[in-house]
C-alpha cells in the first residue's frame, strides 16, 4: 500500500513539474522559446528505409512482366538554417529490382533532393520530441538494363520530383533518436529509421 502511495505521489509531482515547465514555455515570446529538440546549430544524419516501394517502373521492354523490388533506402543530412525552427537538408536514396518475361530486366533507381524543414520546437514543449514538416525538390534517375542476349540498349529516364514530408523524431539519448516520416516522393509512403545528432 505504501509503495502505491509513493508511486502515485511521484507521478503527481512529475506531472505538476511538467505543467509548470509547459506554462513557462508558452508564456515566453515565440521568437525566444525553444523546446531544445532542434536549433540553428543542429546537424543531423538520418538513415531510413521506405515502405512500401511505390516507384513507377513502367519503363520496360517486356509487357506484363512480373518483378520484385527492394525497399527504398534513404540517407539525409540536415542542418539548422538561419533560425532555430528552420532546417535545410540534402538527401540521397536508391532502390533496385528485377523483372522477368520475354527478357530478364534489372532496374536501378537513384534520387537526390534538397528540402527545407519547419520544426515545431517553438510550438511543442517536449524536448525529446521533434515534429517537423518539409518541402523539397529533387531529381530521380532510373536505369533499365536488359539481359545481354537480347542485344537491346539500356534505357535511362530522369525527371524532377517535389517531395513533401511530415514526420517526428523521438530522442532516447542526446545523440540518437528514432524517426518516422510520411513522405510523398513517388518512391515510398513511409520512412522509418534512426537519426544521429552530430552537433
Amino acid at each position: 500500500m505504501k509503495a502505491i502511495y509513493v508511486i502515485t505521489l511521484s507521478l503527481g509531482l512529475m506531472a505538476n513539474c511538467y505543467a509548470q515547465d509547459a506554462a513557462s514555455f508558452y508564456d515566453s515570446p515565440y521568437n525566444v522559446r525553444n523546446s531544445g529538440s532542434f536549433n540553428k546549430k543542429s546537424f543531423l544524419l538520418s538513415a531510413g528505409v521506405g515502405f512500401p516501394n511505390v516507384g513507377n517502373y513502367s519503363v520496360s521492354y517486356t509487357y506484363n512482366a512480373e518483378g520484385s523490388y527492394s525497399p527504398a533506402f534513404y540517407v539525409e543530412l540536415e542542418h539548422g538554417f538561419l533560425r532555430d525552427e528552420i532546417g535545410l537538408g540534402v538527401s540521397m536514396g536508391g532502390s533496385w529490382g528485377s523483372r522477368s518475361g520475354q527478357y530478364s530486366e534489372k532496374i536501378k533507381e537513384t534520387t537526390v533532393a534538397i528540402s527545407g524543414f519547419y520544426h515545431f520546437n517553438k510550438l511543442i514543449s517536449v524536448k525529446n520530441l521533434d515534429i517537423y514538416a518539409g518541402l523539397g525538390m529533387g531529381y530521380r534517375r532510373q536505369l533499365l538494363s536488359v539481359e545481354e542476349a537480347a542485344n537491346l540498349p539500356d534505357i535511362v529516364m530522369g525527371y524532377t520530383i517535389l517531395p513533401i514530408h511530415t514526420g517526428a523524431r523521438y530522442s532516447f539519448t542526446p545523440k540518437v533518436s528514432l524517426h518516422v516520416r510520411y513522405t510523398y516522393d513517388q518512391r515510398s509512403n513511409f520512412i522509418g529509421g534512426v537519426t544521429f545528432r552530430l552537433k
